[in-house]
C-alpha cells in the first residue's frame, strides 16, 4: 500500500499538505470572515440609525407642511418604547385621524427627559414648542440632535414669499 501512495505523488508531482498547514489556512481565513462580519455589522447598526433619524425628520417636516398647507393644527407625539420611538400624528378635529409607527432601536431625549413628547404644528407653518431633540441608538453609540427651530423655518420662509399655489387648480 505503501508503494502505491509513493507512485501517486511521484506522478503527480506534489506533495499533500500537512495537518498543520490546513489548520493554519483554515484559521486565518476565520478571522478574516470574522473581521469583516464585525465591520459590516458596524456599517448596518450605523446606516440603519441614519435611515431613522431621516424618517422622523422627514415626519416632522411633513407635518409641518401638512398643517400649512391644509391650514389644520396638527399633534406629533413621541414616545420611548422598548423596541424603539413610536410616533403618532393626530389631526384633533371632530373625526381625528391617526398615524402611528415605530423607529426601531432608537431613542430620544428632549431636555434631559425621555418621557412622552408632544409636539404641535399650527396651521401657520410653526411649530410647538422650541426644542432640540436627541436622537440616541439604544446603545448610545450614534448620536444625532434635531433642532426644531432649525428644522421648520425652512418652511415659513417659502411661505412667506410670493410663490405659486401648491396645485395649479388651487387658488392661494
Amino acid at each position: 500500500m505503501r508503494w502505491t501512495i509513493k507512485i501517486v505523488r511521484q506522478k503527480m508531482g506534489k506533495r499533500a499538505f500537512t495537518l498543520l498547514e490546513v489548520l493554519i489556512s483554515i484559521s486565518l481565513v476565520s478571522m478574516i470572515a470574522l473581521f469583516l462580519g464585525i465591520k459590516s455589522f458596524q456599517a448596518i447598526k450605523y446606516y440603519t440609525h441614519k435611515s431613522n433619524v431621516e424618517k422622523l425628520s422627514h415626519v416632522i417636516h411633513s407635518c409641518q407642511k401638512i398643517a400649512s398647507i391644509e391650514n389644520r393644527d396638527y399633534l406629533l407625539i413621541l414616545s420611548n418604547t422598548p423596541e424603539g420611538i413610536t410616533y403618532e400624528v393626530v389631526e384633533p378635529s371632530k373625526n381625528p385621524k391617526k398615524i402611528k409607527r415605530t423607529l426601531k432601536n432608537l431613542s430620544y431625549k428632549v431636555g434631559g427627559h425621555t418621557g412622552p413628547f408632544h409636539l404641535g404644528f399650527a396651521s401657520t407653518g410653526k411649530c410647538y414648542p422650541s426644542a432640540s431633540i436627541e436622537l440616541l441608538s439604544f446603545d448610545e453609540v450614534f448620536k444625532k440632535i434635531i433642532d426644531l427651530d432649525k428644522e421648520t423655518n425652512v418652511s415659513n420662509e417659502k411661505k412667506s414669499q410670493n410663490q405659486p399655489p401648491f396645485h395649479p387648480n388651487e387658488v392661494s
